[in-house]
């Protein structure tokens, strides 16, 4: 079977976390790291319907009527007759003479109406698939050159509504929506059972299963079920009894490092952020092997030096439902390098990465541009650019309390946050799907980022690499 990979990965090298850090066992102990495995005559048309009869030129001078083709004069010569039933005695003008075709099939495909044996003709075509078959769910048809229809857009979905489970779980994976069915009353059918999963975080601090981030009421608050995780490159504090965690004002600008590993020197191959064989030219000859969004080369290779610090990540597999053929997750992304450094390399990153027989890169991209299409990647310059930070520390309430607000005694203290969004990739049913998330410092390890992530799901259709594949604002709850 051939394996889908869907990879959130940050710039580190997963072999040097070690053997050690997999065996540290079940979520719960500090420093949480747990591992498990688990598609010659003269042509006449006469219209009988379901004929086309050929009659000589004698025979239509007989005096009976003549269907159309010729007509007899008192001479008992024939003479054409054109399409506006003129009689001017001279030959016909090809130009304005027709025969008229048959209802059998032959009529020509295009020429705006739905004839014979054909499907479909142009513009028309239903509008969707459930229109054809009621068994189809989602999709719509398209016409082909042959007018036939083209249904291979239509999908009958099978994608499982996930119930969440988390209001009294603070297991992680429970908090996005994976893994539910090892809770009693959930089952395949509405939730996304594991092969395997590890969260790799050496440094229990540097993650939390929290009902609330922050002080605003409502800013930062899950997008599904009772709980959102939120990981970073810093610290937060524990959560309260009400499962809300606040940290210090300007605790992102000076918050240091953490005790999760760092990545040093040139960047790991099995990362493989160097451009596909298409160069600069996005999803064109995908390699198989690098990064066909062809977004992450130019951030890490700014780099001077090229590390990255305080790498914080986990990892499920499990296997794409039947008739499911894409997910989407959503997450919003706190920086403390804002707004300093929005539009230089000196910055942290995520990245969504996808291997399949499909395609291969990040998918963490935001596209911009009509004419030649650009995409950026998860980070505060392409943030800035698509006016998605929306939130300024310095000033904007959401941020209270989350640590990335300013602190009134400590000049340039403030951080900010963008939207919430929506990162959205294709999937294949049947087949084996890993999807890894992490977040890391680049270059420094002292100016903390975050991401607040929640409510993995299924979908129906997959989504356009070039257009609607990857990051967009999510939907309004």
């Amino acid at each position: 079977m051939q394996r889908i990979w869907t990879t959130l990965v940050g710039y580190f090298d997963v072999p040097l976390l070690g053997a050690s850090l997999l065996a540290l066992g079940a979520c719960g102990l500090p420093g949480c790291v747990f591992n498990a495995s688990g598609n010659g005559t003269t042509d006449v048309a006469l219209d009988t319907g379901d004929l086309t009869t050929e009659v000589s030129a004698a025979e239509s001078s007989t005096g009976e009527p003549d269907p159309g083709g010729t007509q007899a004069d008192d001479d008992g010569s024939t003479t054409a007759v054109d399409e506006t039933g003129s009689d001017s005695g001279e030959p016909a003008d090809p130009n304005t003479t027709t025969t008229t075709t048959s209802d059998s099939g032959n009529d020509p495909c295009g020429n705006g109406a739905i004839d014979g044996d054909e499907e479909c003709d142009g513009k028309l075509v239903p509008e969707s698939c459930a229109e054809i078959d009621a068994a189809y769910t989602a999709g719509a048809p398209t016409c082909d050159d042959a007018c036939k229809l083209d249904i291979s857009a239509c999908v009958t979905c099978q994608a499982p509504k996930l119930k969440p489970c988390d209001d009294m779980s603070d297991e992680p994976l429970h908090a996005l929506e994976l893994g539910c069915d090892t809770v009693d009353g959930w089952d395949p059918t509405n939730s996304v059972h594991l092969n395997s999963k590890t969260l790799a975080s050496l440094d229990s601090t540097a993650y939390r299963v929290v009902r609330r981030f922050g002080s605003d009421p409502d800013a930062w608050t899950p997008h599904a079920g009772s709980k959102a995780l939120l990981i970073g490159t810093g610290n937060f504090e524990p959560a309260d009894m009400n499962g809300v965690v606040t940290d210090k004002a300007g605790d992102a600008q000076y918050g240091g490092g953490n005790l999760n590993p760092d990545s040093k020197g040139s960047l790991p191959n099995e990362l493989r952020v160097h451009t596909a064989k298409g160069g600069m030219s996005p999803f064109i000859e995908c390699d198989g092997e690098n990064d066909c969004s062809n977004t992450l080369s130019d951030q890490w290779n700014a780099l001077s030096p090229k590390e990255a610090y305080d790498v914080a990540w986990l990892e499920v597999e499990t296997v794409v439902p039947p008739g499911t053929h894409g997910f989407a997750l959503d997450l919003a992304f706190f920086t403390a390098h804002y707004p300093e450094y929005n539009f230089s390399g000196y910055n942290d990153m995520a990245v969504v990465w996808i291997d399949s027989e499909a395609y291969v890169g990040n998918i963490s991209y935001r596209h911009y541009g009509d004419m030649n299409s650009k995409y950026s990647p998860l980070s505060l310059p392409g943030l800035v650019g698509a006016g998605w930070m929306i939130h300024d520390g310095s000033k904007d309430p959401a941020l209270a309390g989350t640590g990335y607000d300013a602190d009134p005694n400590k000049f340039g203290s403030q951080g900010g946050a963008s939207a919430w969004m929506t990162v959205e990739g294709p999937a294949v049913p049947g087949e084996s799907l890993i999807l890894t998330l992490a977040i890391m410092d680049l270059e420094d390890s002292s100016i903390d980022s975050a991401l607040l992530v929640d409510n993995f799901r299924w979908s129906c259709l997959a989504c356009d690499l070039a257009q609607t594949c990857g990051l967009r604002l999510a939907d309004k709850l």
